[in-house]
């Protein structure tokens, strides 16, 4: 159980999200384990080093031996940290989506905009394009890059060419605000 202040988008979140089929060579029993790892550690505001130290424990004991050189050849720190880094943004960017759909239901004139964080060291040429895109909430935005809809940053349902090293977020905007700058 968490306590009051855990944010119930969030806890939504943690519910609704499973670890991704893009954790390659892994049994399921071991992707399950590191999902419950990942809500754990979140809920109870474990030290994302512990998390990741957790993880590469279960790749350690579940990497499937018939992983293909290229990838056994990155250890399981390294591993574990990206995944623990992916799954925990896709987790913020669901949770901030649902944030962001019941604050439309209050005030459906709202619109999602998109902005490209600057922070990566090889940003998406796409997402850097896509920054300041003005879409209705219920839109999907359009990388004008690969021509690909993206509903959110990190959005699970996108490509996985366009939620890998994601840092992008979208913010909430009213026309009456005035123009962006």
């Amino acid at each position: 159980m968490t306590d009051a202040s855990f944010p119930q988008s969030l806890e939504t979140a943690l519910d609704q999200r499973q670890i991704a089929d893009w954790v390659l060579f892994i049994s399921e029993q071991g992707r399950e384990q590191i999902g419950k790892i990942l809500r754990k550690g979140m809920r109870e505001r474990h030290p994302a080093g512990n998390i990741i130290e957790a993880v590469r424990r279960v790749l350690d004991q579940e990497t499937l031996p018939d992983a293909q050189p290229s990838h056994s050849a990155i250890p399981n720190n390294r591993r574990a940290a990206f995944i623990i880094h992916q799954e925990m943004g896709y987790l913020y960017a669901l949770a901030s989506n649902i944030r962001h759909r019941e604050a439309c239901k209050y005030s459906p004139e709202l619109k999602k905009v998109w902005v490209q964080s600057g922070n990566t060291k090889e940003p998406n040429d796409g997402h850097v394009s896509m920054h300041g895109q003005i879409v209705n909430f219920n839109e999907p935005f359009c990388n004008p890059v690969t021509g690909k809809l993206i509903n959110y940053p990190r959005d699970p349902a996108a490509d996985m060419a366009e939620t890998f090293n994601c840092s992008c977020h979208t913010v909430l905007y009213r026309p009456l605000y005035g123009p962006l700058e």
